[in-house]
């Protein structure tokens, strides 16, 4: 199995964000350096090492095979900048986050990227590395709260990949989380309902399954929509993820309290 170069490995990473069997495999240079005591075995025993660019040590984690081949990229989660906000609010956001952690199991993540590239070499392809990457985005914001996202960007299979996303809410004067069934008029059963019947879902068994499944931290708010987000996984005998979208600005104001409305773009919260 040939190896490309460290810029090579650049230009894949620019060119795709999930990569898979392709046309070489990745291959650690002398631009890295291998990072001690960073070090897993996986179940069938193979070892893998963490390795960073020397010149960017806060830049991607290159997880690598013995022979120095790139098995998973993971990209560096970097919170937002929350502007207007107190010191205090911020900081409580940020250990909020830290306190979190990934919503990823990287063991798991490294078991599913040897597995891939054990099939890479069983069909005598070349692997290319597999993309992860968790980032925070702030997805909305008004005089009284303020909602960021986890976007969690990771592979499947192939190039096949997947996106999960968790919206948490803030307090803007303490920095504390809001439970999101507070943001609602109607308890959760009654707004699974009201979504569906909003955003035109015609599918009976699929809707049942979303009103079993629903709880309220699967709403994404934005000022221009609500999302009810079911990633993959969350539905009983369903392969892909789904999102009920409701885009009616008067069926939003009957759902959300009048102080969870969020601000349209390019206003400044009062």
């Amino acid at each position: 199995m040939r190896k490309i170069s460290i810029a090579m490995l650049l230009c894949a990473l620019l060119v795709a964000m999930l990569c898979s069997c392709g046309d070489a495999a990745v291959s650690v240079q002398d631009s890295l350096e291998q990072i001690e005591e960073a070090e897993w075995t996986l179940s069938d025993g193979t070892q893998v090492s963490l390795w960073r660019w020397r010149e960017f040590p806060t830049s991607d984690d290159l997880y690598c095979l013995p022979d120095r081949t790139v098995l998973l990229t993971l990209s560096p989660c970097v919170m937002p900048y929350l502007e207007g906000l107190e010191p205090t609010v911020r900081a409580a956001i940020e250990r909020y986050y830290e306190e979190q952690g990934p919503l990823y199991d990287l063991g798991q993540e490294l078991e599913n990227a040897l597995e891939e590239y054990r099939s890479c070499q069983e069909k005598g392809k070349a692997y290319s590395g597999r993309y992860l990457r968790q980032e925070i985005l702030l997805c909305g914001e008004n005089e009284r709260i303020v909602c960021c996202m986890s976007l969690l960007r990771r592979p499947l299979h192939g190039r096949i990949g997947t996106e999960t996303r968790r919206m948490t809410v803030f307090d803007r004067e303490t920095g504390e989380t809001v439970d999101p069934r507070t943001l609602f008029q109607v308890p959760e059963q009654e707004l699974i309902c009201r979504l569906i019947e909003l955003s035109g879902l015609d599918n009976p068994p699929l809707a049942d399954a979303m009103r079993e499944a629903f709880h309220a931290d699967m709403v994404l708010l934005s000022s221009a929509y609500l999302e009810a987000e079911f990633p993959l996984g969350s539905l009983p005998g369903q392969d892909t993820p789904y999102i009920l979208v409701v885009d009616d600005e008067e069926a939003m104001k009957t759902l959300l309290q009048p102080w969870a409305i969020l601000q349209q773009d390019g206003e400044e919260p009062e």
